[in-house]
């Protein structure tokens, strides 16, 4: 605590994120999970996020499980041989279904995530990760 003008006031650690769409680009959607994972090593109380979302660090704990649980859903489906259409109504991540316009972005997330591992990870043209 800080005096301020003779009264304690409380001092916040605050954390803005910038450049997701950097990370994204440079590193994949591997690179966001590892982002997300540096900020919760670092000290903060507060979070700006990206779309205006503000939280502490359980929600950006939550929103790493989000991410993680996406690419798993996503590279199962690969695994399985769905396409992506069928991925985007078979996956189902209810647990975040409070996350603002999860319902709406849920099927661009897939979408977003899918098409980095068939460019990037060669999961689109590598036999040796196929069935």
């Amino acid at each position: 605590m800080s005096p301020v003008n003779g009264e304690q006031a409380m001092t916040r650690k605050l954390l803005l994120k910038a450049g997701t769409e950097a990370n994204v680009s440079i590193g994949g959607f591997q690179g966001m999970i590892n982002s997300t994972r540096e900020i919760l090593e670092l000290d903060f109380d507060l979070f700006v996020g990206g779309h205006a979302d503000v939280g502490d660090k359980s929600d950006v704990h939550e929103f790493l499980a989000y991410l993680e649980a996406l690419y798993s859903a996503v590279v199962d489906g690969i695994h399985r041989g769905s396409s992506l259409e069928d991925m985007q109504t078979e996956i189902r991540l209810d647990k975040y279904k409070h996350f603002t316009n999860y319902e709406q972005w849920l099927p661009l997330n897939i979408e977003g995530v899918y098409e980095r591992l068939m460019e990037e990870s060669g999961m689109g043209w590598r036999s040796d990760l196929s069935q």
